[in-house]
């Protein structure tokens, strides 16, 4: 069983929790150190309201960089699982990592005065999600044709690495 472990409160007294093993928040906290920190401290001046809420706090300074970048003709583009994933994400070798001030999170309601961390990282929620994930979208094939992950910022399933695009 994967029990959650109380991460913060928001402005507005709301309880937020996430599960510190096998979630897409644990492997982003593990992959980038700060972010714990930073999480919380996004989280302490929010409101939050609603069932799911997907959205960025600029912190107002660099907090470290953002793997997502824009394709340019030429970069090399590999696909591979990243860890706990099922579907591919476009990974740039050319381009690197650039620096950044906003923290992006996706939380879902547990009850009244309470909410899961679902996952954060650093960067904005503007992107859609990748194709074949559950809450595809008709802008995700274009998004992420034209879009990437820097390679060697995040974990990848061992093996499932490809040049071909999977989707």
């Amino acid at each position: 069983m994967n029990k959650l472990e109380l991460l913060a409160k928001s402005k507005n007294g709301i309880l937020v929790y996430y599960k510190p093993l096998n979630s897409h928040t644990a492997v982003h906290f593990a992959e980038t150190p700060q972010l714990k920190s930073l999480v919380e401290e996004a989280i302490n001046k929010s409101i939050l309201e609603g069932e799911y809420l997907q959205f960025d706090t600029d912190l107002g300074r660099i907090i470290g960089n953002t793997d997502e970048v824009e394709n340019s003709k030429g970069d090399k583009i590999v696909y591979a699982k990243r860890k706990l994933r099922n579907t591919y994400t476009p990974f740039n070798k050319t381009k690197s990592p650039k620096p950044c001030s906003i923290i992006a999170m996706g939380l879902t309601r547990l009850s009244d005065n309470s909410y899961e961390l679902l996952s954060a990282w650093i960067g904005s929620v503007n992107s859609p999600a990748y194709p074949g994930d559950d809450d595809e979208t008709p802008e995700s094939k274009p998004y992420w044709t034209s879009h990437s992950l820097v390679w060697g910022t995040q974990e990848i399933q061992s093996g499932t690495e490809t040049s071909k695009c999977p989707w």
